[in-house]
């Protein structure tokens, strides 16, 4: 079974990176800390597998960890905020979660499921505005679609 060390990386190729390659960057074209650290993308699926089981298995603080590292690796990929918002919220850490589920909202702004999660966070801190907000959204974000009808009549519930 995959733990947290797992993706440790060594601080000699660590060091190696950041003395031995100046990277010139353009903020328009920054490299992701994936590609800075050269950690393919199939090892960064791999990563995410792992983390995947974690959630799986209700192992919150080895998933927030690896999650964690993940969005460290590469910000923009939507499916590791909303990990990340998953083991916070499940860890009754429901600030972070909503943090992790802004982030996500921003990097898939048509997925409902992040605003969904939002909304009962929100609730869960007495944010009530903001609770309205997401559900709201999240309704709106579902539509139509056979995939997030079960949610839609979740959510509506709450209206």
């Amino acid at each position: 079974m995959p733990t947290i060390d797992d993706f440790k990386i060594k601080p000699d190729y660590f060091f190696d990176l950041m003395t031995k390659r100046a990277v010139a960057v353009v903020p328009e074209e920054a490299p992701s800390n994936q590609e800075m650290l050269g950690i393919s993308d199939e090892a960064a699926e791999k990563y995410f597998t792992i983390a995947r089981s974690f959630l799986e298995q209700h192992n919150w603080f080895d998933a927030r960890d690896a999650f964690m590292f993940l969005t460290f690796l590469n910000n923009y990929v939507h499916d590791y905020w909303v990990g990340l918002g998953i083991a916070e919220q499940s860890r009754g850490k429901f600030q972070e979660a909503l943090m992790a589920y802004i982030m996500a909202e921003a990097t898939d702004p048509a997925d409902p499921v992040p605003l969904a999660n939002a909304f009962q966070c929100s609730a869960a801190l007495d944010e009530y505005d903001y609770a309205a907000y997401c559900l709201d959204k999240a309704i709106q974000l579902c539509g139509d679609s056979p995939e997030h009808a079960e949610l839609k009549e979740k959510l509506s519930k709450y209206k």
